[in-house]
Formats: structure tokens, C-alpha cells, sequence
């Protein structure tokens, strides 16, 4: 069963979100700047305080300085998808673990985008 709840604090959250959207990064930091992707917004609102240490990866991002972050909240861990086991949280399909990345990573979309999107997809239909 879809958690509603959950999808529905997601999408307010990604409205809301006043951190830089990134793109290919779950959670990184690019000269000193932090980012954010849709995945990462979901796992922030699950554990805050489940970001692990950052890695610096010199001469990425186009020679600038990056950090990225994994993320980490009891069994469940992650550096670049939704895990396993946030989906069942979510009561949503497996696929939702490919097109979250989809949606932010290649079709570019902004974070009030993939909100509609979610909404669309996981509130009005169920």
C-alpha cells in the first residue's frame, strides 16, 4: 500500500527545498556549495542525520572542487539510489528506483516537476 504520507511530505519537502538541486549526486558539495537531488530531499526527511562523512573526488565535476555523500540509516545505505528498503517504506513499485534518477539526472527536471510528478503518479491515482 502506497504511504501517502510519506510521497506527500517528499513533495512538499522538494517544493520547499532551498538547497541547489544537484544532478548525478545523491547529496554532494561543490566548491563549497552545497547540493541536493530528489533522492537525497526523500532521505534527509527519513534520517537527517543519516549523511555520512564526505568523499572528496579531485579533478570531477570538471577539474572543480567535489564532495559527494553517502548516506546511511541503520540496514539501509545508499551513494546513488532510493535503497531497497525505503522503497517498501514507500509501498511503491521497484521501478520508482530507476525513473526518481531518470526524472532529476537525465530529463532534468526541477524539484516542483518531479513534486507534480510524484503526485501524480502516487496520490491522485491511489
Amino acid at each position: 500500500m502506497v504511504n501517502k504520507a510519506l510521497i506527500a511530505q517528499w513533495c512538499e519537502a522538494l517544493r520547499n527545498c532551498k538547497v541547489k538541486q544537484a544532478r548525478n549526486w545523491i547529496k554532494c558539495e561543490v566548491n563549497g556549495e552545497q547540493q541536493i537531488d530528489a533522492v537525497g530531499v526523500l532521505l534527509d526527511i527519513i534520517d537527517p542525520n543519516g549523511w555520512c562523512d564526505p568523499v572528496y573526488w579531485p579533478g570531477a565535476a570538471g577539474n572543480k572542487e567535489l564532495k559527494y555523500f553517502a548516506w546511511q540509516s541503520g540496514d539501509m545505505y545508499t551513494d546513488i539510489s532510493l535503497p531497497r528498503e525505503v522503497i517498501k517504506l514507500l509501498g511503491v513499485d521497484e521501478g520508482l528506483r530507476v525513473e526518481i534518477i531518470n526524472l532529476n539526472d537525465k530529463r532534468l527536471m526541477s524539484f516542483s516537476e518531479i513534486a507534480d510528478w510524484l503526485e501524480k503518479v502516487y496520490l491522485e491515482k491511489n
